[in-house]
């Protein structure tokens, strides 16, 4: 199978009636990027035409609860165990009758491709996230690819992911496809700013992910700590929040680099901090393709990143920024004196950045690419863009 970075290939006269009805399967709708690529098409599939609805197997969420404003319908089923759960939404997708079932991760997928094959779905399509840190696991990969009998393809969000999906315990590969993933440019709402924010002096960082586990922002503070000697005028701002804040501040004290981080929160005007930054930084442990990286792109933002998931695949293909090893504080402090340095080779990753996001990662490629996959999910799959 053909790793492709969009789906191609169009629906034969007769095997889909349009307007599309697709009903999307997750977890829940908290903040999360699973969660918000799955309001993403939403939205997007419906300015189009189509039909949609957002199953929530445990809550609604956040996110669920802004597209039930716009007028989605979202509805939560449980919690209740697995088989009560797939009869649940097997009744439900009876009563519905969706074209599309596309489930997301690994519980959705199991609960929600049975259902969904059982009551009679034309296509049901699974979508992995993330990266697979134990594929030979039994228990939780094995029993997503029994499961996954019942779907028709099975999408990853970047090629190591395929790659770590297809040795997985009963996997099969025939079924595997890549979408990357795809995302709207942050928001910026021209909000009030503290004077360096706006001060070529200062060489600005900014992190934006969830303080928790696996972003490891422990790593960055460290770097930014031993490559503030070569850069005096260094600031990291810090987008985000999350149960780890109170170890990274802890370790910012004891570090005494309070003057260098600032710690922003959770935030509505990501894209402001991205417009105002000069280089984007992620230091994770395990990701997929984060939104994150693909906003900071559309801001044409060079992205200095860990060599995880698809983080090193997006950033190698755009020409757009440093990889280097998860982990390594030396790497990370080296390539940020360097840009800090040589500001030429910044703008022109800076150029590279916002071009690629343009041809490769917009959410409307993204959903282009699955609703390919939608109106004729066993179509052969090409990679143009390889």
């Amino acid at each position: 199978m053909e790793a492709g970075v969009v789906y191609q290939g169009g629906s034969p006269a007769g095997e889909m009636r349009f307007p599309v009805k697709i009903a999307h399967v997750t977890d829940s709708m908290d903040i999360g990027g699973a969660e918000v690529m799955v309001q993403s098409l939403c939205r997007l599939h419906r300015a189009q035409g189509h039909e949609v609805s957002v199953h929530c197997l445990y809550a609604c969420g956040v996110l669920g609860e802004a597209l039930r404003d716009e007028g989605i319908p979202v509805t939560t089923y449980g919690p209740a165990p697995y088989w009560r759960l797939s009869g649940r939404l097997f009744k439900v997708f009876r009563q519905l009758s969706p074209d599309v079932v596309h489930c997301h991760n690994v519980v959705a997928s199991a609960v929600g491709a049975v259902a969904a094959r059982f009551a009679g779905a034309r296509a049901v399509i699974c979508t992995r996230h993330g990266i697979v840190s134990k594929p030979r696991n039994l228990r939780r990969q094995g029993f997503f690819w029994l499961t996954a009998r019942c779907a028709d393809r099975v999408a990853a969000v970047c090629t190591r992911a395929q790659e770590n999906l297809a040795r997985a315990t009963f996997a099969q590969p025939g079924k595997l496809v890549t979408i990357w993933n795809g995302a709207e440019p942050a928001p910026i709402l021209n909000g009030t700013y503290t004077q360096d924010a706006n001060d070529p002096a200062v060489f600005k960082l900014v992190a934006v992910a969830r303080l928790g586990p696996p972003k490891d922002h422990l790593t960055l503070v460290r770097a930014v700590k031993k490559a503030r000697d070569s850069v005096p005028g260094l600031l990291l701002w810090v987008v985000g929040d999350g149960p780890n804040e109170p170890s990274i501040r802890q370790l910012v004290s004891e570090l005494d680099c309070t003057d260098a981080v600032r710690f922003l929160g959770g935030r509505r005007d990501v894209g402001d901090w991205l417009a105002r930054a000069d280089l984007f930084v992620l230091s994770s442990e395990s990701e997929g393709v984060p939104i994150s990286v693909l906003e900071a792109m559309a801001a044409g933002l060079p992205c200095l990143v860990s060599d995880v998931g698809g983080l090193g695949e997006v950033v190698r293909r755009a020409c757009a920024g440093t990889v280097v090893n998860p982990g390594d504080v030396n790497g990370f402090a080296e390539a940020i004196v360097h840009y800090a340095r040589n500001r030429k080779e910044l703008l022109e990753h800076a150029r590279n950045a916002r071009t690629s996001y343009t041809q490769y990662f917009t959410l409307e490629r993204m959903a282009d690419a699955y609703m390919g996959l939608y109106q004729n999910p066993r179509a052969a799959v090409s990679n143009p863009n390889a």
